[in-house]
């Protein structure tokens, strides 16, 4: 497994010791702050592969923490993933619209607090090459393969795909996407990105499962 670097911003002292531990254990570099100041100094001050953040943070809350990664070029893209017992469904959706690629409730099972760690942290995010398990978008040919075998998408699906598969359960707004595949002469609504949408769940088959729609925000690629 990559040394792969996380970061985890609790206040919680026995939680941060318990996650920090445990996450060593499984072969993780891991670095913690108890409040949002410290956190912000940190991911200001260096670069991680995912965040795994509490929502109500002293100081500085977990939302604004998000909202700074996502400010930052080198980190923008990173998987960031919310602990927290603020579990509402409108907490959940400004935590995902703020940029937060997945929501773990507590209290937690560390089991598939890890496994959702993994899930985040599977795509191969090389510049050639794209995947999920056997499915594979070759950024250079501009290829796309299920189990080898090439689908044929259009130009617009294949970004649809290639913006989604590149940020596993990142949530993005539909007028995130209609910016994505707006052309010079073309005129996109989120009304097209649905149709486009429906069109390429079509021809990815066992792998439309994963492009989930989020009700009355858009959609995700979930791993």
């Amino acid at each position: 497994m990559p040394n792969y670097k996380i970061f985890i911003a609790e206040d919680d002292k026995d939680i941060n010791e318990l996650l920090c531990d445990h996450l060593i254990l499984k072969g993780y570099d891991v670095k913690s702050a108890p409040n949002g100041s410290l956190a912000k100094e940190a991911i200001q001050s260096e670069s991680f592969d995912l965040y795994l953040l509490d929502w109500m943070l002293p100081q500085l809350s977990g939302i604004e923490l998000c909202e700074l990664i996502r400010s930052i070029p080198e980190a923008k893209l990173k998987p960031i993933l919310f602990l927290t017992a603020k579990s509402d469904q409108e907490s959940i959706i400004k935590g995902l619209e703020s940029g937060a690629n997945d929501y773990i409730k507590k209290p937690f099972n560390l089991a598939e607090l890890t496994a959702r760690i993994k899930a985040n942290l599977r795509v191969n995010k090389s510049s050639k090459i794209l995947s999920y398990k056997e499915l594979k978008i070759d950024l250079e040919s501009y290829k796309v393969t299920i189990n080898n075998t090439p689908i044929k998408l259009t130009k617009s699906e294949f970004i649809l795909l290639k913006s989604l598969l590149a940020n596993p359960n990142h949530v993005f707004t539909r007028e995130d996407l209609v910016k994505f595949i707006q052309g010079d002469n073309t005129i996109v609504t989120s009304r097209t990105v649905d149709t486009h949408m429906t069109g390429l769940r079509k021809k990815i088959n066992e792998y439309s499962k994963n492009i989930v729609t989020i009700r009355g925000i858009g959609y995700k690629f979930e791993v």
